[in-house]
């Protein structure tokens, strides 16, 4: 009886050793049900391959629903406070793709408030990059100025040199 016991112990934990790695493997496939989460991003250095990840997932998942998900996570990824490049003007985008997807998502709170914020950061940048345009030709210009102004001062001194001769 002791033998039986033994082998029917053994049985069980290679059983429930069995179960727990085909839950793991189970956990880390690649395919995404409808029920499924993102995988949550922690690192800084993750932020890239997940980013890409769910960029495959989009091109390449037929349910429109899980297309829908994964441009609102590609929202929530690139605005991050943890991703090191974030990129607010492609979130905007994704979060306008996701609308277009998903109206009735659209609809909530949360999709309104991002859209707002969105929005004006992208107002934000046009802005600044048109300042730094602005910067640039006005730099441009003092250039100039100052080139002018030196030549000027040259000619000053030329024809004050001239008066001299004469004098």
């Amino acid at each position: 009886m002791m033998p039986r016991l033994k082998t029917l112990t053994k049985f069980f934990v290679f059983l429930i050793m069995w179960m727990t790695i085909a839950n793991c493997a189970q956990m880390r496939s690649p395919v995404i049900e409808k029920d499924s989460v993102f995988y949550p991003v922690i690192y800084t250095q993750h932020f890239p391959k997940e980013i890409a990840r769910v960029e495959k997932i989009l091109k390449y998942h037929p349910d429109p629903s899980i297309r829908a998900m994964a441009h609102l996570q590609l929202v929530l990824l690139n605005t991050n406070y943890r991703n090191p490049n974030p990129d607010y003007l492609r979130a905007l985008e994704e979060l306008k793709a996701y609308i277009a997807l998903d109206p009735e998502g659209a609809k909530t709170e949360e999709v309104q408030n991002m859209l707002a914020l969105l929005s004006e950061i992208e107002k934000i940048v046009k802005e600044n990059e048109e300042m730094k345009e602005s910067v640039r030709l006005l730099t441009i210009q003092n250039q100039r100025a100052r080139k002018t102004i030196q030549e000027l001062k040259d000619l000053d001194v030329e024809i004050e040199e001239k008066r001299r001769k004469i004098r």
